[in-house]
């Protein structure tokens, strides 16, 4: 089975303006334009689409405040982007918005849904923990290649022995009924 590690992952400094990152709990909210469903990433690797909206990286989804609006930047102001710790986000000194995010009461009702995103199949929300966004700054997975090759490694001998044991089992049937099983004569 697949299971969902909420450890969190080792943060790593970027410099880029747009990169985010929670230093707790938490999923940033995004919002599928075309169906406005909310789906929950722990990527924050954001970018801005042609007309200023905060987007994932892939431009897919947009990334939505706390209270659901998509959370855009005036393409004219060249104002600095800057994130404060309680997920503020500012263009110089306009404040566009705080970005959404969630937490969870049960992690099993998340169902992953590709693309780094989660969808909420039931789970109840709490509130985020406060003044933990980060930006210039991303988070990088929380699983330990060498650790998960090993297991997969001790996963395939067991499958090995498992395939050798049934292939005895089967020559020791077959010896049996062609052996003991004849007719006497």
């Amino acid at each position: 089975g697949t299971t969902f590690d909420r450890e969190s992952g080792i943060l790593e400094s970027t410099g880029r303006e747009l990169d985010f990152a929670l230093g707790a709990d938490g999923f940033f909210m995004v919002q599928d334009p075309r169906t406005e469903q909310v789906f929950y990433t722990r990527a924050g690797n954001f970018r801005t689409s042609p007309d200023g909206t905060l987007v994932t990286a892939d431009g897919r989804y947009q990334a939505i405040s706390a209270d659901g609006r998509t959370l855009g930047f005036d393409p004219t102001n060249a104002g600095k982007i800057r994130l404060a710790e309680d997920g503020t986000i500012f263009q110089g000194t306009l404040e566009i918005g705080r970005l959404g995010v969630a937490e969870f009461e049960d992690y099993s009702r998340l169902a992953k849904r590709g693309d780094n995103l989660f969808e909420n199949r039931g789970s109840g929300l709490v509130d985020a923990p406060e003044g933990k966004a980060l930006q210039g700054t991303l988070e990088r997975s929380s699983v330990n290649p060498l650790l998960e090759m090993t297991e997969m490694i001790k996963a395939l001998r067991a499958v090995q022995t498992n395939l050798e044991m049934l292939r005895f089992q089967d020559q020791t049937l077959e010896r049996t009924v062609n052996e003991y099983g004849r007719p006497q004569r």
